[in-house]
């Protein structure tokens, strides 16, 4: 227990160590708003946490399984011996976890999240103490046991996110557009998320322009790419309709249509219901026509207009806040931003 109890403390000092990194080559300041190495450093506390929750229960039922014969023969409860070893590890895992982040996060000058990364380390460390209690009582073997822990952790490390994008690995595995269904199943990827983003959208500097970037960016996102494509799909149907009775014709005409109409429900229903569109019952294959395909394009115009004076309106009301802060007091501003934000994010 006290060798394990050292070895966090020990990989979070060697790990922050390493990896402080100070951007200017004529400068002893730690900045963190400059260390690139931030992502790296949240993957590797997930990695951390997930290899010593496996490796402390990994051999636990397995080293007691004569105790357990000798149980067994006296009819004591499993359950209480498998509740107490759950309990033990739970609470070594709270104190490596605790230890770990306290001293990494030090080193690394990550203010005011201390607990909140030590909930998704200690989680991760669970689910691994767990799985290893779960090697443990299914293999008879020490070797096995320690040639099973790298099976289990390369896929969990690959799957995660961070390593690799999802869009670019084997097309067996994933796809461009969605993360792999597999993936959904890794603690490491959830666990990765959660640190990432709540990093970047809730630290002291950032959670000030959060909500109002979100609009921004969503809006530009609309602008640029999301109506752009529903215009060639409508650019398309202006093509496709005069061969609209060839059966193949059909089929692509009805595609681009489904895409269209489940956009223009979802933008009138939820995100811009101020802007209307009067022919949904022309929005089919039998009664699609050219008048209706040029009701799209002018829906589309307006659409865009629509998200371009939000974009505007919130750019301005952004600039202004910044202005406001810089004005009151440009030191605290730009310390802040150093101290809690982190351009790798």
């Amino acid at each position: 227990i006290i060798l394990n109890l050292l070895e966090t403390p020990i990989l979070a000092f060697i790990l922050a160590y390493v990896i402080r990194y100070i951007a200017d080559p004529n400068s002893n300041v730690y900045i963190f708003y400059e260390n690139e190495n931030i992502p790296i450093y949240l993957f590797m506390a997930l990695i951390v946490a997930l290899f010593i929750g496996l490796t402390v229960s990994a051999e636990e039922i397995f080293r007691d399984r004569k105790i357990l014969k000798r149980e067994a023969f006296l009819n004591l409860s499993r359950s209480s011996y498998l509740f107490s070893k759950i309990t033990l590890l739970l609470l070594l895992s709270a104190i490596q976890t605790a230890t770990f982040v306290i001293i990494a996060n030090s080193i690394l000058g990550i203010r005011g999240m201390y607990f909140d990364y030590w909930l998704v380390l200690f989680t991760t460390s669970v689910c691994a103490n767990l799985l290893g209690l779960n090697i443990s009582a299914t293999f008879n073997s020490a070797i096995t046991i320690y040639i099973v822990i790298p099976l289990l952790m390369i896929p969990m490390m690959v799957l995660s996110g961070a390593m690799f994008s999802f869009d670019k690995l084997n097309r067996s595995v994933g796809s461009f557009n969605r993360v792999p269904l597999i993936a959904e199943f890794m603690i490491t990827k959830w666990g990765y998320e959660a640190l990432v983003v709540h990093q970047f959208k809730d630290n002291d500097f950032q959670k000030t322009f959060y909500n109002i970037d979100k609009v921004i960016n969503n809006a530009n996102y609309k602008i640029t790419y999301y109506i752009d494509e529903l215009e060639k799909r409508t650019t398309d149907l202006v093509d496709l309709l005069p061969q609209k009775n060839d059966p193949e014709i059909q089929k692509k005409i009805a595609d681009r249509l489904a895409v269209i109409r489940k956009a223009i429900i979802n933008e009138t229903s939820f995100e811009a219901p101020s802007v209307t569109f009067d022919k949904f019952d022309r929005l089919s294959l039998n009664t699609i026509d050219e008048p209706t395909v040029y009701a799209i394009f002018d829906y589309l115009d307006r659409l865009k207009n629509h998200y371009s004076d939000i974009y505007n309106t919130q750019s301005q009301k952004r600039e202004r806040m910044i202005s406001y802060l810089v004005s009151n007091n440009r030191e605290l501003y730009e310390a802040k931003r150093r101290a809690y934000h982190n351009e790798s994010l």
